[in-house]
């Protein structure tokens, strides 16, 4: 048996190793190996690995991915979801070879670190929102409202715990922006709080990506947090891109309102209904 610790970088090595053992050793000999992932955070769901092996893959089939699985289970409530996710997988990735090795990748949990790494990033998001955990569940939201020159928020970003909330929400930043940038004598950047949307310094899954530089338009962004094991993460997902649909639409039509961006972080059900489910499909 091998016992694995380590970053992703050294996980994948140690896939392409065990992708190879089986070249390198007869037919006729007997041929065991066991791996044991051993990391100090909480199980990641087979979900959220199929999902972030589809990112490796192909990004941009990636949002098509979550797309597909939140509408089919959806339509599906009491299928289980690595059940729905897997067919999903399946419909991206023809090459049974392909498959092999993903199916070995998503076994041996070879992205579960970068999996919490955007759960780390919760955490740190709910610090700022006290109790909300609670409230929340699982799937919630923060919408940042844009910031001014020098990186300062223009307000306070607000918390959403359902697509309702997160709607209003949008609405309600949209509402403030443009009510400041309609007033010649005042700057639509003039309300100053302590923080927003920091700089990206890593890899997100752009649900939109904003047209920074393009528009010069004050630019919003939809942060969702969910567990891809939970059905509240669906909603959620499903809102954000009817949003998103509605904001290509304005900007299609030369809408001067704000500029709107959308991503997607995986977070962790905390409720005792948390089970993720078994990944045992190709192996």
């Amino acid at each position: 048996m091998i016992s694995v610790m380590g970053g992703s970088r050294v996980l994948y090595l140690v896939a392409a190793l065990l992708a190879a053992l089986p070249l390198l050793v007869s037919s006729k000999e007997n041929f065991n190996v066991e791996v044991e992932l051993i990391s100090p955070w909480p199980s990641v769901s087979p979900v959220a690995e199929l999902f972030e092996l589809m990112t490796d893959f192909d990004p941009h089939e990636a949002l098509s991915f979550l797309y597909d699985l939140t509408e089919a289970a959806q339509a599906a409530p009491a299928t289980s979801r690595i059940d729905i996710a897997f067919d999903t997988l399946q419909r991206f990735i023809k090459s049974p070879l392909t498959l092999t090795f993903l199916d070995m990748c998503a076994s041996n949990h070879l992205h579960s670190p970068k999996v919490e790494m955007f759960r780390t990033l919760e955490r740190d998001a709910l610090a700022h929102f006290p109790g909300l955990m609670h409230r929340c569940n699982s799937s919630w939201a923060i919408v940042h409202p844009p910031a001014c020159d020098g990186g300062v928020p223009s307000g306070m970003p607000i918390s959403a715990c359902d697509p309702v909330s997160l709607k209003e929400a949008v609405s309600r930043v949209d509402r403030t922006v443009s009510a400041h940038m309609d007033r010649a004598d005042s700057p639509w950047c003039t309300i100053d709080y302590p923080y927003g949307f920091t700089v990206v310094k890593h890899h997100e899954h752009f649900m939109r990506r904003p047209a920074v530089n393009q528009t010069g338009r004050p630019v919003g962004m939809v942060v969702v947090y969910g567990d891809l094991e939970d059905p509240s993460v669906d909603g959620m997902v499903s809102a954000v891109r009817a949003m998103v649909d509605e904001w290509d639409r304005a900007e299609g039509s030369m809408g001067m309102g704000m500029e709107w961006g959308a991503v997607f972080r995986h977070g962790e059900m905390t409720s005792s209904a948390r089970r993720p489910g078994r990944y045992d499909y190709l192996s």
